[in-house]
């Protein structure tokens, strides 16, 4: 359990200064859209290339522009306090150097990847709102001063500003990996930069560690990995498990509760008409494909995406199907114990029929509040696969110095 849950960061700044920033943002945004749009495609530069290199030039504008304005403000350990949804009052962000003493002060953090991935049409850069809660994090830390930080985003997210704003007090590199790499059967790749604070600290008496392997080749080589097992192998849910969740979408339908003992497996009358629909076109696909055990269909995000059948899970959301070939085949939803194990949580040796956690852990994710919710935000969290051994590399290779 986490000890906070902080409110908006946005809400760490005046709210003078917010208003400079959101003020700023939407005139680059305009000033954007007006060249955009009194441009002429070349010979030599199309549209979209002209966008690129408007995006690019304008959001590193608006970026230095908005440091310059959080320059305003000194984020302090003391004094950066935000309201906890946990406690319900107000606490610290961060640790005092006196509680770290001799330890180290590591920040993991995400961003939001809306701005930057190949998945959203018309991706704006910098010159999406999200910049702001970043840029506000970034300036942020670079007042904290932790002697590590690891943050995660999509492949074509900017890394170089994290360099630019936290100068030269770190060093930064960033990857390009996926759980794949490392032995996990899971196709999500993403940038995972790594910025550690150098031998030099603005806090007199502050712990101090070098780095003795790079994050880079010395990290491919220690930890890459070639995936042996199929994701198959986390597709582990019993059919009591199963039960519990056709049981509950047999109740809201208005069907009897023992409907899905009766049907199982063949649950398909429990799925929504759209649903339904698209599970016909994938099982004429399936046919042509003469599949002989169970695969992963890639349905997700875009109803418009083709068939996919891979040993691999693709990146799992909310909408993720699973089909079960053979005799008697059928498909059903991908189950939220499965999508936390897909995502590299440990939780398939808890989730057992005769573990006394079960129980409680099997109401809360049928929850019908809690499920959908912790859908979304599986499918969209850091892969601890990645991010632990981004993490545990990076706690080997530090060294304390004297």
């Amino acid at each position: 359990m986490p000890r906070h849950l902080f409110d908006n960061i946005s809400h760490l700044i005046p709210q003078k200064l917010l208003n400079r920033l959101q003020f700023g943002l939407a005139g680059h945004i305009r000033k954007f859209h007006r060249k955009l749009a009194s441009f002429k495609p070349t010979d030599t530069e199309s549209r979209s290339q002209h966008r690129s290199d408007l995006l690019h030039s304008l959001g590193r504008e608006w970026v230095d522009r908005a440091v310059d304005i959080l320059s305003e403000h000194q984020f302090t350990r003391e004094w950066t306090r935000s309201k906890c949804r946990i406690t319900g009052g107000m606490s610290p962000c961060f640790p005092t150097l006196q509680q770290i003493g001799k330890g180290l002060h590591i920040e993991i953090s995400g961003s939001t990847c809306v701005a930057w991935s190949t998945m959203s049409k018309g991706a704006m850069g910098w010159l999406h709102e999200s910049s702001i809660p970043f840029l506000i994090w970034a300036c942020m830390m670079r007042d904290i001063q932790p002697n590590l930080i690891v943050h995660e985003c999509v492949a074509k997210f900017d890394w170089e500003v994290l360099a630019i704003i936290l100068g030269k007090t770190f060093v930064v590199k960033s990857l390009v990996f996926g759980p794949d790499d490392v032995g996990f059967p899971n196709t999500r790749r993403r940038r995972y930069t790594q910025c550690r604070r150098t031998t030099a600290s603005p806090f007199p008496g502050a712990p101090r560690f070098q780095m003795t392997l790079d994050f880079g080749d010395d990290f491919a080589g220690a930890v890459f990995r070639s995936t042996d097992v199929g994701a198959r192998a986390l597709m582990g849910c019993g059919r009591w498990q199963q039960l519990q969740h056709f049981t509950f979408m047999a109740v809201r339908r208005h069907m009897p509760a023992d409907w899905a003992e009766q049907r199982l497996p063949y649950w398909s009358s429990l799925l929504s008409r759209g649903t339904y629909k698209r599970f016909m076109k994938w099982a004429r696909f399936v046919a042509k494909t003469e599949c002989k055990d169970f695969f992963f269909f890639n349905i997700a995000q875009n109803p418009g995406y083709g068939a996919s059948i891979t040993e691999q899970a693709p990146a799992l959301l909310r909408g993720s199907m699973l089909w079960v070939g053979g005799k008697g085949f059928s498909w059903r939803p991908v189950l939220l114990p499965e999508l936390l194990a897909i995502q590299g949580f440990p939780v398939h040796e808890e989730i057992r029929e005769n573990s006394p956690i079960t129980q409680v852990m099997l109401a809360k994710m049928f929850d019908d509040e809690f499920k959908p919710a912790a859908k979304k935000i599986i499918g969209n969290s850091m892969h601890h696969a990645c991010v632990g051994s981004v993490l545990l590399f990076s706690l080997a290779a530090m060294q304390r110095v004297i």
